[in-house]
């Protein structure tokens, strides 16, 4: 909901003594969404607001988040501060499940610029999703649950409304989401919202939206989950069996706080004490959202959690920063991306190999493709996309979202 022009921010910073590099340097890493970057820019330094207020929404830390935003709002100098602050606490309220604040923000924010097409593109859905009630944590309980399919993909047995179904995990969908034909199964109150979702392949496609009053994972309880709901004769679930055709988003996972899993299965943990030996937050919310911190030849990469994806592939900003290393090691090839709607092939250079550290570890990335052209806003924000082929590859992934820490090992 960002990237637009900044005046406002840096003459902010430049009224409250700040240097003008200082300025832009903050700026500019908020525009181009380099979030750990920023992280580090504000820590232990005096720097505006609404800056700091940005690094603890990404922190997914609630009272400070809000109340930074609230006090950037109160005291907004103009329209765009004012608007950015909003658009940030949409994405805030849209990733716990709060979809009446995340609409009301939405509005707030067309009110102030009414041909913001990130709001056109989200106001549909937020109106039919806040007509059900808010997310609510019923039992924070454990789970330990085997793979439906071990070693190959990320699907766990559940309950909605007391019925089983077997769905898969996507750290990647902002929004959980279940076809037509589940969702008639089981019986779910549907909305109509007279709009398009978009997928990974920036191909889109027409859904409602459902109300689960009860979701149980394990012993974890969750009541009012809001899911898209798209065709069953449309990727992804067009060959899927009717119990499989769901997929477990953002809302939930955040909601569980800990989680975890390795060859055999997925554990709900009930520590939220941190797993890594640095206490430094490897992981960041941006909207709606996962992005994981890591480095390749010292220069800091910010990948888009996905485990909706089944390969690990990287974006035109990888390509545009490291043009002598893609040129020298890669060959040209294409990418062909299925998501919502659809799949396009878009033209990429093929790595055989691409060195990189994530979470502590160095991890060789076998046969990695490097896309030339954007197919969605995140591929403009983030330089790479972290997939399944890289979770599965090692033996434990652990996602701690009260420490904002990932694990891989």
């Amino acid at each position: 909901m960002r990237g637009r022009a900044l005046v406002f921010i840096l003459l902010g910073l430049i009224a409250q003594g700040l240097h003008a590099a200082s300025a832009e340097d903050l700026a500019r890493l908020y525009k181009t969404h380099e979030w750990f970057k920023l992280m580090h820019a504000v820590q232990g330094t005096e720097v505006p607001l609404f800056f700091r207020g940005t690094v603890e929404c990404a922190l997914d830390k609630t009272e400070p988040c809000i109340r930074a935003m609230t006090e950037v709002i109160k005291t907004a100098q103009g329209r765009q501060d004012e608007h950015e602050a909003h658009s940030i606490l949409a994405g805030f309220y849209l990733r716990k499940g709060e979809y009446a604040e995340s609409l009301a923000e939405t509005e707030r924010i067309l009110a102030v610029s009414p041909d913001d097409a990130d709001a056109q593109g989200n106001i549909a859905f937020l109106r039919a999703a806040a007509r059900f009630p808010d997310q609510r944590i019923v039992s924070a309980g454990t789970a330990h649950l085997s793979w439906t399919y071990p070693g190959k993909s990320l699907t766990i047995p559940l309950t909605i409304n007391g019925k089983r179904a077997n769905y898969f995990i996507d750290t990647g969908a902002n929004v959980s989401t279940m076809s037509d034909a589940d969702a008639q199964r089981l019986g779910l109150e549907l909305q109509e919202a007279s709009a398009s979702v978009n997928g990974a392949s920036g191909a889109s496609a027409p859904f409602r939206v459902a109300n689960a009053k009860q979701l149980r994972i394990g012993n974890f309880e969750l009541q009012n989950v809001v899911f898209l709901v798209s065709s069953a004769n449309q990727p992804p679930f067009n060959d899927k069996p009717v119990l499989e055709q769901g997929i477990i988003g953002l809302p939930i996972l955040l909601a569980a706080k800990h989680i975890r899993w390795n060859r055999s299965g997925f554990d709900i943990v009930a520590d939220t004490t941190a797993a890594a030996a640095s206490p430094a937050p490897n992981l960041l919310m941006d909207e709606g959202y996962v992005i994981a911190n890591a480095t390749f030849q010292h220069d800091s990469l910010s990948f888009l959690l996905d485990s909706g994806s089944i390969w690990t592939f990287m974006y035109p900003r990888f390509a545009q920063n490291h043009v002598s290393y893609v040129k020298a090691h890669g060959s040209m090839t294409s990418k062909q991306l299925q998501g919502f709607g659809g799949q396009i092939k878009v033209p990429a250079w093929h790595l055989p190999k691409l060195r990189v550290r994530i979470a502590e570890t160095v991890d060789d990335l076998n046969d990695v493709d490097v896309l030339l052209d954007h197919t969605d806003q995140n591929s403009y924000r983030y330089d790479g996309c972290l997939g399944l082929d890289t979770m599965l590859h090692r033996g434990m992934v652990d996602l701690n979202f009260e420490q904002m820490q990932i694990v891989i090992r």
